[in-house]
C-alpha cells in the first residue's frame, strides 16, 4: 500500500503506551474450518475521492482464508452479505 501511495502517512494518530501486547497472548484454537470466524476492518485513503474507504474482511480462523471482502465508503450494522 505504501508503494502504491495508498497510505496517508501525514496526520497519523499518535498512539501512546506500549501498544497492543494482549494480541500475542490471544490464540484461538480450532479443530475444523468454519468453527470460528473473525472480521477485520481496514481504512484505505482514496486520494481521488478525498476520503477514506473501508475494507471489511471475514476470515476463517482455522484455515486463515478470507471468505468475503467488502469494500465501501460506508459500513452499516444492518449490512447483509
Amino acid at each position: 500500500m505504501k508503494t502504491a501511495g495508498l497510505l496517508k502517512l501525514e496526520n497519523r494518530i499518535k498512539r501512546s503506551g506500549a501498544g497492543r501486547k494482549f494480541v500475542k497472548f490471544r490464540k484461538v484454537k480450532t479443530s475444523r474450518p468454519m468453527e470460528c470466524l473473525e472480521m477485520d476492518i481496514k481504512m484505505v485513503w482514496i486520494p481521488s475521492a478525498g476520503k477514506n474507504a473501508y475494507l471489511l474482511s471475514i476470515i476463517d480462523v482455522h484455515t486463515r482464508r478470507i471468505l468475503k471482502d467488502y469494500f465501501s465508503f460506508t459500513i452499516k450494522q444492518a449490512l447483509s452479505f
